[in-house]
């Protein structure tokens, strides 16, 4: 159930009293706040679905040499049930200043390949 509305509305006090008269009826129920919630799913992402020590390494593109600070790599993996990412990881003034992993679609795959 998602509820929307301004601020002081009364949602959250109409959604816990719900919630308080399901409970006496042995129902088992969670409130947790949009912010919260957004939280505990985006640190299951990239947990174990996205482990590059378990993943196929499919290709590895690499820009500038060691030490270059424009340089970066962008490594394409694909996991055990078929879906794929990549992993970037390059210097300061590069594209990708910062370790990451970034999915991307079965689709798209082929492109990213013809263009590394």
């Amino acid at each position: 159930l998602f509820l929307h509305g301004s601020f002081g509305s009364g949602k959250t006090y109409l959604i816990a009293a719900l919630l308080n008269e399901l409970a006496k009826k042995d129902y088992k129920v969670v409130m947790m706040y949009y912010p919260e919630m957004l939280s505990i799913l985006k640190s299951t992402f990239d947990k174990n679905e996205y482990d590059t020590d378990t993943a196929t390494l499919i290709h590895k593109y690499t820009y500038g040499n060691y030490g270059d600070q424009c340089g970066y790599e962008e490594t394409l993996y694909q996991t055990e049930t078929g879906l794929y990412f990549i992993y970037v990881a390059g210097g300061s003034e590069s594209l990708h200043p910062n370790e990451d992993i970034m999915r991307i679609a079965k689709q798209k795959v082929n492109l990213w390949l013809d263009c590394h």
